[in-house]
């Protein structure tokens, strides 16, 4: 097994998944008592958020489903500056992102709860809600541009496939690291 060099989510939280995911998915193709071969990095994450609400973007360093339009759930600097959903428009998804409110409480959310370590049903249903709106407008499939979003928020809750990031890039390196 090669060893997976890992930066971390953007709280020790979703850090933390990210861990667990990487060990889980070892010791499911491996069996046995097999883990992962982790370097973790995580920064200080109060710095990050700093440079992201003075704007500093520059210095805060799915279509295999079939899905031509999609929704974007994420922090509200995510889905309101277009680093993110112009990168997903290059791929020819047609990028669609929640209203005002629905961008505020998915911020708070992530910020006043996830990031903590706050896990509430009643913020699950709040979510659930935003998913629904997302599918209501037409997309096909969401992306967690947040990875804090996958510590309350599972396929179960939307009705069109989730496309969780933390996830996704844990997979993709377990594959690389178990490929022959």
């Amino acid at each position: 097994m090669r060893t997976i060099g890992m930066l971390g989510g953007m709280s020790w939280e979703s850090t933390a998944l990210y861990y667990r995911l990487a060990n889980e998915l070892v010791r499911d193709r491996l069996g046995g008592l097999a883990s992962a071969d982790l370097l973790v990095r995580s920064v200080d994450f109060a710095q990050v958020r700093e440079l992201q609400v003075q704007g500093r973007w520059d210095d805060a360093v799915a279509v295999e489903l079939g899905a031509g339009r999609v929704g974007l759930a994420g922090a509200g600097a995510t889905m309101a500056e277009p680093f993110y959903a112009e990168r997903l428009a290059r791929h020819g998804l047609d990028v669609v992102v929640p209203g005002a409110a629905d961008r505020e409480l998915l911020d708070r959310a992530i910020f006043d709860e996830l990031c903590l370590g706050v896990l509430s049903e009643a913020t699950r249903a709040a979510l659930r809600g935003v998913l629904a709106r997302l599918v209501d407008d037409g997309v096909d499939a969401v992306v967690l541009g947040c990875t804090e979003l996958e510590l309350l928020l599972t396929a179960a809750d939307c009705a069109v496939p989730l496309l969780p990031t933390a996830r996704l890039h844990v997979q993709a390196a377990v594959t690389t690291a178990l490929a022959p």
